[in-house]
């Protein structure tokens, strides 16, 4: 399964809507709060996954990738459009994010394993502008430092 779309959201979302028995009229405004929703969301599920050393095509391959993307989209649209009424119970359940800690990463019937043990490497360093006519970033990690030309 792969991830969603902004219009795929935006059905979802209207769809919410009308169950709870609210307006989707306003829906066609929103465009732009739905695709930062579900940027949101994306972003979200990758930093999580990365962070526990899964790669990028891991991640692009989850299986149920557009499920937490889809439920956490929609828990900004009610969030960031103010339509989640006054009880917050059905729409907080929509916030799978803490899931992604220790939710099995499946793709295609298997269970996938983090590519990297540590969860990958924390890094820093400064830029060197002493000389403007060429570019020299040192960077630092746990590892090594490196000092790459561009």
């Amino acid at each position: 399964m792969s991830f969603k779309t902004t219009s795929q959201i935006k059905n979802a979302f209207a769809n919410r809507l009308r169950l709870l028995n609210l307006s989707s009229d306003m829906l066609e405004h929103w465009d732009d709060i739905i695709n930062d929703c579900r940027l949101t969301a994306y972003n979200t599920i990758v930093s999580a996954l990365a962070y526990r050393g899964f790669t990028s095509a891991q991640i692009a391959s989850w299986s149920r990738g557009g499920e937490f993307e889809q439920h956490i989209a929609l828990y900004w649209c009610f969030v960031e459009t103010r339509m989640g009424g006054e009880d917050p119970t059905y729409i907080d359940k929509l916030n799978r994010a803490l899931e992604l800690a220790d939710v099995p990463i499946v793709i295609d019937g298997e269970l996938a394993e983090p590519e990297s043990e540590d969860g990958g490497t924390v890094a820093g360093g400064v830029a060197d502008t002493s000389d403007l006519d060429e570019f020299v970033r040192t960077v630092e990690t746990n590892l090594v430092t490196v000092k790459p030309k561009w």
